[in-house]
């Protein structure tokens, strides 16, 4: 990492300084990690992959995932379907749509303070940009760890950003070869569009 990717990268600065802490449903929160999103994954927590089907019982099921730390498990009593289905309707009558998307909006605040990993440009593949995903989760523990020699629960624990641009650095100075693209990268980008734009609608 370049003294300008680390210095000037605002997702980079974003990964290291959090808030105090956060607070949902009345709870603190750990920080946000690869272990709870490991577990958000389990239980099929749409939170990422289609938030607009949250529910009140899957933001208190976050909620409690987010106070657990490696190696323990968030634990859910085996209910019937009847019983699932009644706790379901209970948590949306107690809650109500105003108190619900508001605590929802403290969880995306949450998930924004730690999920700040870096992008990362493949040169061998022809400038493909991509951001980390759940499929490099196990890879990214392993060689945080073997390159660190740290303790078994140290990095599911870390903050998921942080852990992630260790895992690129680490990665670099083994020899992998690609670049990250920082945030002053990206507003050249949009500027240049912007400068493209103007040209067009003049002519």
């Amino acid at each position: 990492m370049t003294e300008q990717e680390s210095v000037f990268d605002e997702r980079y600065i974003e990964a290291l300084v959090h808030q105090r802490s956060h607070r949902v449903l009345g709870k603190r929160l750990k920080p946000f990690s690869i272990w709870h999103r490991t577990q958000f994954e389990a239980f099929g927590l749409p939170f990422f992959s289609e938030p607009e089907l949250a529910t009140p019982h899957d933001l208190r099921i976050a909620v409690a995932i987010c106070q657990t730390q490696f190696p323990d498990l968030l634990k859910i009593p085996n209910l019937s379907g009847i019983r699932r289905k009644w706790m379901r309707i209970v948590d949306l009558t107690r809650f109500g749509q105003g108190t619900f998307h508001r605590e929802l909006g403290k969880l995306y605040c949450y998930f924004a303070d730690y999920y700040s990993c870096p992008i990362v440009e493949n040169i061998k593949d022809g400038d493909s940009v991509r951001e980390p995903d759940m499929d490099e989760a196990l890879s990214v523990v392993a060689n945080y760890r073997a390159c660190t020699n740290c303790p078994r629960e140290e990095p599911w624990n870390l903050p998921i950003g942080e852990l992630y641009w260790m895992h690129v650095t680490l990665s670099r100075q083994k020899g992998a070869e690609f670049s990250i693209r920082t945030t002053v990268i990206d507003q050249a980008i949009v500027e240049a569009k912007k400068s493209i734009q103007a040209k067009k609608e003049k002519q």
